[in-house]
């Protein structure tokens, strides 16, 4: 299992680097519930209709935050997807799940608002 997350982590980054020239709009730090950490930046594609990723950096969910996966997020938008780069509350103040109860938190608030 480890070396199959190994190669899905090197496929995601080095897609990274793959930028088409479609146009899409940023929108920063937009607030998908009440903690200070529930933020994310919505790419959305001309193409409103595209399918939404949700993207969750690394960090062992204690510590780092979404401009982690911005290149990710920026090539999967110049692509035609649409994308909301999330951060999360970070261990160990916040135990698990909170950071699973945060991704869940951005679907609904994005199936809320979006779709």
């Amino acid at each position: 299992m480890r070396y199959i997350n190994f190669i899905l982590c090197f496929l995601l980054f080095s897609c990274a680097s793959y930028k088409s020239n479609q146009k899409y709009s940023l929108k920063n730090d937009i607030s998908y519930g009440e903690d200070k950490r529930h933020v994310g930046d919505l790419y959305l594609s001309k193409n409103l209709n595209a399918p939404m990723i949700i993207t969750v950096h690394g960090g062992g969910w204690d510590s780092r935050d979404n401009s982690d996966f911005t290149s990710i997020a920026e090539s999967l938008a110049s692509n035609g997807y649409n994308v909301f780069n999330i951060n999360y509350r970070l261990a160990p103040k916040n135990v698990h799940p909170a950071p699973i109860d945060d991704l869940d938190l951005a679907i609904k608030f994005l199936n809320k608002r979006l779709m």
